[in-house]
């Protein structure tokens, strides 16, 4: 790095320290003010999170203060950064042994934060899934349990979202696995399979592979992933499915194949059965096509676009509404869109959960948005959509519901990461790397997560 290059960044990086510090100091005064506004927030049948909700509160307290502390060694890293490139240069030395004790260690502390959370909240399994999953067990290994089985689905209105609870049964029945053990492997496989699929997603990017492998270390120590690594919620399918379905329309906007069409179709329909939260898919086939339109300065072509809406966001709508309605569920498809706000929609806590997901994948995306092509646009596009989604639909501000925004807004980022590589050297970017991961799993650690 250049010593005006080098000047450049540090005065950058002095001056969001400046502001770090500001934050930190200001934020006692801020607190008691905060405290007696939300004094009181949740309903006596919800005095838990109002424990959480406090928690955060102090919380903050302290993550500030490791946040300038994070900004300071990032100063200090870009001041001895030829220090930095050489450690790094010596490192890399040691090769895939390296990348395999580091992706050990992610995934030790991403259970041991998943694991420590699931725990303080006192072993749960919400929404019946559990019970769901036992029944569909049952029933298909011969038990007589039909009438059982239909009782739940009259009366639980998550009954709709039936693939979660299949996939559960399905692995219970060949593992031999209690149910609960089951579901957060399937959780697990999720995970797992979305990572696969993130990297995928980077090859087609065309990135460098350091960049690559940063955005994906991000994307694997990030607060709301680790937290859901190991968690039993249904929120890790919606991860697989949309990861799914943004690398088939991917490839198929960059190379369409005979079998690009039905796979879309097949996982916007098995979607649906997923969680009420992937229905902004619907719209991603159509959005797509506008959105590379746009980044290739010409006019969708109405005709494919309106067959794109009949193919992708019509017939599997019908097909899952046809489904509801033969099983008699549809009316309690009605009350849970109805039932999706609740007192945490509120707008601070959708503020929160929305930083929390981008607070620095959304600043590299923004650094590497002059590299953006075809294909960034399109992911630009569904980040945009799937947060309307939520907002229209005045859902819960919950972490765990941004948890599929984070490939796309991975990919976005490494174009930032592939920008700092290139302008500071690996030593500088695998420093930030690993101060990022460190303050995600310090908000962990803190209970900020929510």
């Amino acid at each position: 790095m250049t010593p005006p290059l080098r000047k450049r960044w540090l005065v950058g990086s002095a001056g969001a320290c400046l502001l770090a510090l500001l934050v930190t100091l200001a934020y006692p005064l801020l607190q008691p003010s905060l405290q007696r506004a939300f004094a009181g927030f949740y309903p006596e049948d919800e005095a838990w999170r109002q424990v959480l909700l406090e928690q955060r509160l102090e919380g903050y307290a302290t993550f500030l203060w490791l946040a300038f502390g994070a900004s300071a060694a990032w100063c200090l890293v870009l001041w001895r950064a030829d220090a930095a490139n050489a450690l790094a240069a010596r490192l890399r030395r040691a090769g895939p042994l390296l990348a395999a004790l580091v992706a050990l260690a992610i995934v030790g502390l991403d259970y041991h934060f998943s694991n420590r959370e699931w725990v303080r909240l006192g072993r749960p399994c919400w929404d019946n899934y559990c019970l769901y999953a036992d029944f569909l067990s049952q029933w298909l290994s011969g038990q007589p349990v039909e009438q059982r089985l239909l009782a739940l689905l009259r009366e639980d209105y998550h009954a709709n979202s039936p693939m979660g609870p299949l996939l559960i049964a399905g692995l219970q029945l060949v593992t031999g696995l209690e149910t609960i053990t089951s579901y957060r492997a399937c959780v697990l496989l999720a995970t797992l399979g979305s990572g696969l699929l993130l990297w995928r997603l980077l090859r087609l990017a065309a990135l460098a592979r350091e960049a690559t492998v940063a955005a994906l270390a991000l994307f694997a120590t990030h607060l709301i992933l680790a937290r859901s690594a190991f968690f039993p919620q249904t929120d890790a399918f919606v991860l697989l499915w949309t990861s799914a379905l943004l690398v088939v329309a991917a490839e198929r906007a960059r190379a369409p194949r005979a079998w690009h069409a039905p796979a879309c179709l097949l996982l916007l329909v098995t979607g649906l059965f997923v969680k009420l939260s992937f229905l902004p898919a619907l719209a991603l086939l159509p959005v797509w096509r506008v959105a590379t339109a746009r980044a290739q300065r010409r006019r969708p072509e109405l005709r494919a676009l309106g067959l794109e809406a009949l193919l992708f966001s019509l017939l599997p709508l019908a097909l899952y509404l046809l489904a509801q309605w033969r099983l008699g569920l549809l009316h309690l498809y009605g009350v849970e869109l109805r039932v999706i706000a609740t007192s945490d929609s509120n707008f601070p806590f959708v503020a929160m959960s929305l930083l929390h997901a981008a607070w620095l994948l959304g600043p590299l995306a923004w650094l590497g948005r002059r590299r953006c092509g075809v294909l960034e646009w399109a992911l630009f596009a569904w980040v945009v959509l799937y947060l309307a989604g939520l907002w229209l639909s005045r859902a819960s501000g919950w972490d765990r519901f941004y948890l599929a925004l984070l490939p796309p807004l991975s990919v976005l980022a490494a174009h930032g990461l592939a920008v700092l590589e290139e302008r500071l050297g690996s030593g500088p970017l695998w420093a930030g790397v690993l101060l990022a991961a460190s303050l995600n799993y310090a908000a962990l650690q803190l209970w900020l997560y929510y």
